[in-house]
């Protein structure tokens, strides 16, 4: 994942190009909305998953402490 991040105003430049047309669906998903991902081995549900812990923190500004109760 390439990413970009100034730690002073939380904006960063993420890297989608390396996400197939799936992938950016669940990245971009509806932040008000849980997300549910199922996939087989191998199909990027990693990938998925810190691509959209970014795009949220980052570009949602989305608090960290959101994520994990």
């Amino acid at each position: 994942m390439d990413v970009n991040i100034n730690r002073h105003d939380r904006s960063a430049h993420i890297d989608f190009r390396g996400l197939n047309e799936s992938q950016q669906r669940a990245v971009f998903f509806d932040e008000a909305r849980p997300l549910v991902v199922i996939a087989g081995p191998g199909t990027g549900k990693t990938k998925v998953l810190a691509h959209r812990v970014v795009y949220l923190l980052c570009q949602k500004n989305i608090p960290p402490k959101t994520f994990l109760p």
